[in-house]
Formats: C-alpha cells, structure tokens, sequence
C-alpha cells in the first residue's frame, strides 16, 4: 500500500506516514474505474468470438455448410476451445489491471492456496450444490411444466450440460470437464469476485458488490432458466469471497460444483434430469 504525504505543522516538512490499515477497504478504491471492468469484459468476449473462427475452420468446419454451425462436431470443438481461451482472458485482464494499478493478484486473495482454504472450499462447494438444487427444484415446484419448458428451450443453444450430453467422444467429454472444472472456475472467479465485485463494493458497498456481481455472474452464462439457477449462486460465493478474502476458496467451491455436474452427466445422466 502507498503511503501517504502529510504536511507537519511547524517543521515545514513532510514525513511520509501510511495510512492504518483498517481504513483500506479495497484495493481499487483509489483508482479502479467500473469502466474498466466494463472494457475488460468486452476484450474477453471479442477475444473469444475471434477465437472461434480459426478453431472451427482448423476442425474442418464449413460455414456455408447447411448443419448447424454449433452442433456440428467442428461447431462443438470451436465453443470448447472458446471457453480455455475465454477464462484465459479472464486471468489475463484482470492481471494486467493489477499491474497496471500497481497492486497485484496476491491483494485480491490470490496468494498460494492453504491446505485450510481447500477444505474450505470443498465443504461449501457442497453447499453451493445444495443452494442451486434447492433452486431449481423451487423453480420446477413454483413455474409450470409449459413455462419451464420454454425457458429450456429459449437457453438450449447455450447450455453447457446439453452441449456435454450431445457429444459422443469420450476426449471431448473430457475437454469441456477439464474447461468446466478447471478453467471457467479460475477465470470467472478471478473475474468476477477478484476485479468485478471489488470494483462495485469500493463504491457502492458490500451489499450492492454481491447483488450486481452475482447479477453479471449469471448473465454471461445466457439463457433464463440458468439465469435464475445462477443469480444465488453467484451472490453466495461473494459473500464467502467477502468473509475470506481468498479466491481459492470460491475457485474450489465453483470448481467442485461444476466438476460433479458434469461428472453425473457423464456417468449417471438419470440423476442430473
């Protein structure tokens, strides 16, 4: 933290005296914009949408093919591959605001991982898993089979679990676990709870922090059911963001939340429906 110039009256002089620590309540008070946040996501999703391009033509793909671009096999291995290089961006954005903001990845709870913040983090994972079936079994007990119906349908082309369930081999099963419980947790963790929520809490507070950065959470995942399944989600691990200042244990939360649900989609797809 950079100290702090004060004038001592009647020496004529100034005695550089740091400011106590309870008064830093975020590492971007000072001089992290939400036009930043704004800008870098921006990068991100450009960045991926380009991506996809050279990835779907490498894997044979053909755009004035009549198939579905997605759904085809070229389609399916373009959107994996998006997504590594999606949370690589992520990582990659924020880590060039730190160091442009001379702070770092470290301030935002990105230290080395303690054998404690892992245990952590698994035993909320467990929780996190247990607020978003909650959520969705309430969602099927208060919404109707029609409307649950359509919201399926209006997100169909965006959801990961059907784009896993739809694919046949067992390595491009293993690239969107490895994407999912891997890669995503890290990025969107880094993103969202590193950059986004601080950036928010730093000027409107914690509270407004978890609503809004739970908000966007959800939103970059498209489709309104998920949308509603996410949003909590997405709050919750803010605040345990909030209460532990470590990433890792939301990276492990997030992470084992999504390894599962791929894995039962893997090996029990009776139990994930």
């Amino acid at each position: 933290l950079a100290a702090a110039s004060e004038p001592i009256a009647g020496e004529g002089a100034s005695i550089p005296i740091a400011p106590p620590f309870a008064r830093v309540r975020s590492p971007f008070r000072e001089t992290w914009s939400l036009v930043n946040p704004f800008i870098a996501l921006q990068v991100v999703l450009i960045g991926a949408s380009l991506a996809f391009v050279p990835l779907f033509l490498a894997a044979g793909g053909d755009f004035t093919a009549s198939q579905k671009t997605l759904l085809s096999r070229p389609g399916l291995i373009a959107t994996i591959g998006s997504l590594f290089v999606q949370n690589a961006l992520f990582v990659a954005v924020v880590a060039y605001l730190v160091r442009r903001y001379k702070t770092s990845l470290a301030t935002i709870g990105l230290r080395a991982p303690t054998a404690r913040q892992i245990l952590l983090g698994v035993g909320l994972g467990m929780a996190l898993m247990f607020l978003s079936t909650l959520v969705e079994t309430s969602l099927m007990r208060l919404l109707s089979p029609q409307t649950v119906a359509h919201l399926r349908e209006a997100g169909k082309d965006f959801d990961a679990g059907a784009m896993f369930g739809s694919l046949r081999s067992p390595w491009l099963r293993l690239a969107v676990l490895l994407g999912g419980a891997i890669a995503a947790p890290i990025g969107e963790e880094v993103f969202f709870r590193g950059l986004v929520y601080n950036a928010l809490k730093a000027r409107f507070g914690i509270g407004v922090g978890i609503v809004v950065s739970g908000l966007l959470f959800a939103l970059i995942h498209i489709g309104p059911l998920a949308l509603l399944i996410i949003f909590p989600m997405g709050m919750l691990l803010a605040y345990v963001y909030e209460r532990t200042k470590s990433l890792w244990v939301t990276i492990t939360m997030h992470a084992l939340n999504n390894g599962v649900s791929f894995l039962l989609l893997w090996y029990a797809p009776h139990l994930s429906k």
